[in-house]
């Protein structure tokens, strides 16, 4: 059954929220595996699976440099022996898939240029984007289903995260999109993609209002009345 919904998406810069554009997200899906875009903060708290740095553990794509790579794949991207890398032209959009299978592998094509690693993936039910300064990734498809959105700026400055849950993305998931890095600056302008867990947060209670609390403490007198005469 088709639907489609709506979804405000809010970028985080600096630990600070900041608003974005909407996005709407199309799916051919039962309402079950509906993905959904989430505001770490109020909303909830993405953990990364594997925290690592220098690095990601997952994808890395940045700007490089002449004498550098430009594409990495692996458990800690920038670390040798964690990850397979592979030199790359940044310059125009470039189109983007990237596909998370647990337990066996990672792989990603930019362009024309493939890159994957072996391991034993572990997988959540989120993804996290993050896009430094120079960076672009548009979204076009996530897991099966149609979804229009995009982190970073070409011409920026700053670092934003995107982030994305549901739980039909336990079982693995494919990413379809365009990516777009200035060329240069090393790790300076980059895309960085992992998965982990989000957990919702308990919903705060509504506070009572005055004629709510006015009933709760006239019942309590009653019933020390009647204690009371009993």
């Amino acid at each position: 059954m088709s639907h489609s919904s709506a979804l405000v998406l809010k970028r985080v810069f600096s630990g600070f929220a900041i608003a974005a554009a909407a996005i709407t997200l199309s799916a051919q899906a039962a309402p079950a595996a509906t993905l959904s875009f989430v505001q770490p903060g109020d909303g909830g708290t993405f953990r990364p699976l594997v925290p690592v740095a220098p690095g990601e553990y997952g994808f890395e794509g940045r700007g490089g440099s002449p004498t550098t790579w430009e594409l990495g794949v692996g458990t800690q991207t920038s670390v040798v022996g964690s990850f397979n890398e592979a030199d790359f032209a940044w310059g125009a959009l470039q189109p983007f898939e990237m596909t998370w299978a647990p337990g066996s592998l990672v792989s990603v094509t930019v362009g024309t240029t493939s890159l994957s690693y072996s391991a034993d993936w572990l997988v959540g039910n989120a993804i996290r984007v993050i896009a430094k300064q120079k960076a672009l990734l548009s979204i076009s498809e996530v897991d099966g289903q149609s979804l229009r959105g995009s982190i970073g700026d070409i011409a920026g400055t700053t670092l934003e995260k995107l982030y994305l849950t549901g739980d039909s993305l336990l079982d693995g998931w494919t990413l379809k999109g365009q990516i777009q890095i200035a060329p240069g600056g090393n790790s300076r302008n980059e895309i960085l993609i992992t998965s982990g867990n989000f957990t919702p947060a308990e919903p705060v209670p509504e506070p009572l209002t005055t004629a709510a609390l006015f009933l709760v403490a006239t019942a309590g007198l009653g019933l020390t009345q009647r204690v009371i005469k009993a």
